[in-house]
């Protein structure tokens, strides 16, 4: 009787073993299909990110390039995507659209759905080097803007209190959201 527990013991014992052993592998292989449908997913989400801000950057730009004026303030010329390294310092900077003219410069941000994090990055970072990254401006009165379709926990708020000029869009328009941007 001893030797027939100890066999049935035994068997059970391969059984489990070789039962773990195809759930493990089975287990794997849905985890590899899970996390390659999931880089898909990203891709695509992704994809759609960036597609809503091309569309921003260039239902902006065309407006902007339209009118080239933001309330009192008239520009001679508009820049979209600005780029700038330099070694020397290690700076570099991206900036969606310039607008100047002989002695003013406004540049600005634009986004799809505007966060308070994009507008504290764009004041507190991006728009302090502009200057340092094109000298050319060095002289110019700068002002800074942020455009976007929508917002998100009051941005648009805190980049007027920034004295930031905040462009929405109404309807197939541009509209200007504050009128009491301030030169920085």
């Amino acid at each position: 009787m001893e030797s027939v527990k100890k066999i049935i013991a035994e068997v059970a014992r391969e059984v489990f073993e070789q039962s773990s052993k195809e759930f493990d592998n089975k287990l794997a292989k849905q985890t590899k299909s899970f996390n390659e449908q999931m880089k898909q997913l990203s891709r695509q989400i992704g994809g759609i990110g960036n597609s809503n801000g091309r569309n921003a950057e260039e239902f902006f730009f065309r407006s902007l390039e339209k009118t080239m004026t933001i309330e009192n303030l008239s520009f001679d010329s508009i820049t979209v995507n600005m780029n700038r390294y330099k070694k020397d310092t290690n700076l570099k900077g991206q900036y969606d659209i310039v607008l100047n003219n002989c002695d003013t410069t406004l540049v600005v941000e634009v986004k799809y759905k505007l966060t308070p994090d994009y507008v504290d990055q764009f004041y507190h970072r991006s728009l302090p080097k502009f200057k340092q990254l094109f000298p050319e401006f060095a002289e110019h009165k700068l002002y800074g803007g942020v455009a976007s379709f929508s917002d998100f926990d009051n941005a648009r708020h805190l980049a007027a209190k920034y004295g930031l000029f905040v462009l929405g869009q109404a309807g197939q328009s541009l509209k200007v959201l504050n009128k009491d941007a301030s030169q920085l």
